[in-house]
């Protein structure tokens, strides 16, 4: 239940972010899957030539081409799966067969089809699903062996880690994904191959189908009425979605990889990422944020220390969390890196950031933008000097709801109206036309929250939110991000040196010192019995102010 939940999770991630994924599920669950559950309760009901066909045709040009598929999938990954844990001789009698098969032209069998009419396409399909288990096949197995390649992983072997608990431990979680993309991708190819099959009256009595009967179609122009095309469009339509959707996954499948993969270090020895074993996917992304042995290092100078040092820190949905340290503690960093807002000078050196069950490190920079806003959104600490002089208000949150969000200019502004009133401006139609050079601090602040928000993201980043405010102003755009944090849900990250700025805005801190966390606590716990020296000195210079 908890895989069939996360794969749902991940169909329905893509396809709020892609456009053609999002049609590709609505064909699959619009009309495809009904086609199904319908030829079965109305069969003999309509009269032939009419919805009656087109609905019957849906088992034969599906479930029979989805049966060879099946086959592709519990032969291909089963033996991968086996042939990565135990390699020996059984990986190379495996690989071999599979290479072999994979050796064999499809149009030959197509051949071999079209020469013996007879043949029963239930038999062909499940013979062309067991020619494509090659790419089941080295999914499977190159999973297994990139993660037993890791050392934590060697050291667990070693001491006693059982080939089963292997596989649902690290291996399952990392397979599910592109597998799931391999399934829907061959699905499509099998479709179409039954579907030519049956166009050219090949294979025998398998029931009405959607292939002959794009066939009767073609062959009675140009008396055939329009809903005799119903088959072929359906046909088109399902293929066409089954591969897009697939790919998709398969694209994201690079952002949701674990960051467990070799870099090379100046030496050329082969090192890995983290120096501890990831927990599952599953268990991580149960929280909104997960950071894992996060390293983070200058490059202009690669002989000065980490400027953060294998952090590790959980965030749960909806929290508050501080992370309090001066300038040169390493916090603002770790932020930045949660929104891959790094400098060009400043690098990921190890680790992991799992955000809403994605993995950010190692993302593209175009995928990174996409998140960005969705999913994370950053407020600066100096609003005025954010705020691009050239160009207005309007432009500045407009932007983003019409590239973004895809509104169109309409929208965007009467969004804008909206935003700018929730953040309290009396008059938002009369700001949208104010340039940066108008506005005072707080007015600065505001605007820029409204852009925080305007694409509706889960976390926001906040770097010393009020650091250019006076102490009213202070008090007001707390009060404002406290109370759209609790009307949206928010998680919400406060980088700060101010300890009194706590009390007023966090639920839970984390005290950063020379690149590590040195103290986590709740903020009563903080105040009343502070464990670490460095805690104690901000307390106190705090109060000394």
């Amino acid at each position: 239940m908890k895989a069939a939940g996360r794969v749902t999770d991940l169909l329905l991630r893509r396809s709020a972010r892609h456009p053609l994924a999002a049609a590709s599920l609505v064909v699959l669950a619009v009309l495809t899957a009904p086609a199904l559950a319908v030829s079965w309760i109305t069969n003999g009901i309509w009269p032939p030539n009419d919805f009656s066909d087109l609905m019957q045709g849906a088992p034969a040009s599906l479930l029979i081409p989805l049966l060879g598929v099946a086959v592709s999938v519990v032969v291909g990954t089963s033996c991968g799966l086996v042939a990565g844990v135990y390699a020996g001789h059984f990986n190379s009698l495996v690989g071999w067969v599979a290479y072999v098969t994979a050796s064999v032209p499809a149009l030959i069998f197509l051949v071999v089809v079209m020469v013996d009419s007879s043949r029963s396409l239930t038999g062909a399909m499940v013979i062309f699903g067991a020619l494509l288990t090659i790419p089941f096949f080295l999914l499977a197995r190159s999973t297994v062996v990139s993660v037993e390649h890791r050392p934590t992983v060697h050291a667990l072997r070693a001491q006693g880690l059982t080939a089963v608990r292997l596989l649902v431990r690290s291996v399952f979680p990392a397979l599910r994904y592109p597998l799931l993309a391999l399934v829907l991708i061959e699905s499509s190819v099998l479709v179409s191959i039954h579907a030519l099959l049956t166009f050219l009256g090949l294979g025998g009595e398998t029931g009405p189908s959607w292939g002959a009967q794009a066939r009767e179609a073609l062959q009675n122009m140009p008396t055939t009425p329009p809903y005799s095309w119903g088959p072929s469009a359906l046909l088109l339509l399902t293929v066409a979605a089954l591969a897009t959707l697939g790919l998709s996954i398969l694209r994201a499948q690079r952002l949701l990889t674990p960051t467990g993969s070799p870099v090379r270090s100046a030496d050329g020895e082969e090192q890995w990422l983290l120096d501890e074993p990831l927990p599952s996917t599953w268990f991580r992304s149960s929280a909104l944020l997960d950071v894992r042995g996060l390293k983070i290092r200058s490059e202009s100078n690669p002989e000065s220390p980490e400027i953060v040092s294998g952090i590790s820190l959980t965030i749960a949905r909806g929290e508050v969390v501080a992370l309090l340290g001066e300038a040169n503690s390493g916090a603002l960093e770790i932020a930045l890196a949660i929104a891959g807002l790094l400098g060009p000078r400043t690098t990921i050196s190890g680790g992991s950031i799992l955000f809403d069950g994605i993995e950010v490190v190692g993302m593209t920079e175009r995928s990174l933008s996409r998140l960005r806003g969705t999913g994370v959104s950053y407020l600066p600490s100096d609003p005025l000097s954010s705020l691009d002089p050239a160009f207005s208000v309007a432009r500045h949150l407009q932007a983003p709801l019409t590239k973004t969000v895809g509104l169109s200019r309409s929208g965007a502004a009467a969004r804008s109206v909206e935003l700018l009133a929730r953040v309290g401006f009396r008059d938002p139609r009369a700001i949208l036309a104010l340039r940066p050079a108008d506005l005072t601090p707080i007015m600065a602040a505001r605007v820029l929250i409204a852009g925080a928000i305007s694409c509706d993201p889960h976390l926001v980043i906040a770097h010393e939110p009020t650091s250019t405010l006076s102490g009213a102003d202070e008090a007001d755009i707390l009060r404002l991000l406290h109370g759209l944090q609790e009307e949206r849900g928010l998680t919400v990250i406060v980088v700060t040196h101010r300890v009194r700025l706590l009390a007023a805005s966090c639920r839970q801190v984390a005290v950063v010192q020379a690149g590590m966390i040195v103290e986590h606590a709740s903020v009563s716990d903080l105040f009343d019995a502070p464990q670490h020296p460095y805690t104690r000195e901000l307390l106190s210079r705090d109060a000394s102010r």
